[in-house]
C-alpha cells in the first residue's frame, strides 16, 4: 500500500501514520513471538519422539515446560497493553481535537446552535 493511502487509513483510525506503524509493528512482533513458542513446542515433541528418554520422564518435563510457558508467557499481557495503548492514543487525539474546536469557537464567537436563543422561532 502506498504511503498516502496508509496515511489516509491511519487518519481514519484517529492515529498518525507513525503511531499506526508502531501499532502494526507491535502486533507483528507479538504474532511472531507466539509462532516461536509453537515452534519450540513442536521441536520438543520431535525430540521426544527421537530420543530414548522414557515416556513418563518426557511427560514430566513437557508438563513442567508447559506450565512455565503458560504462567510466564507475556503474549496475552502484551496484547492487552497494545489494546490499551491504542485506546489511549486515540483518546488523546480526540481531546486535542476538542480543545482545538473550543479555541476556534472562542476566537470566532459561539456557533449559532450554541447560543441557546430562539432566533427564527
Amino acid at each position: 500500500m502506498k504511503r498516502r493511502a496508509r496515511k489516509k487509513m491511519a487518519h481514519k483510525a484517529g492515529l498518525s501514520l507513525e503511531e499506526t506503524e508502531l501499532v502494526e509493528l507491535l502486533e507483528e512482533v507479538i504474532e511472531r513471538f507466539r509462532m516461536l513458542e509453537v515452534l519450540a513446542f513442536a521441536n520438543n515433541f520431535l525430540i521426544s519422539e527421537r530420543t530414548s528418554i522414557p515416556g513418563e520422564e518426557r511427560e514430566k518435563i513437557f508438563r513442567a515446560a508447559l506450565r512455565a510457558v503458560e504462567s510466564e508467557s507475556p503474549v496475552e499481557a502484551w496484547k492487552e497493553r497494545l489494546g490499551r495503548l491504542k485506546g489511549e492514543i486515540l483518546e488523546k487525539k480526540r481531546a486535542i481535537r476538542r480543545e482545538r474546536k473550543k479555541e476556534a469557537r472562542g476566537k470566532a464567537g459561539p456557533l449559532p446552535e450554541e447560543t441557546g436563543g430562539d432566533e427564527g422561532a
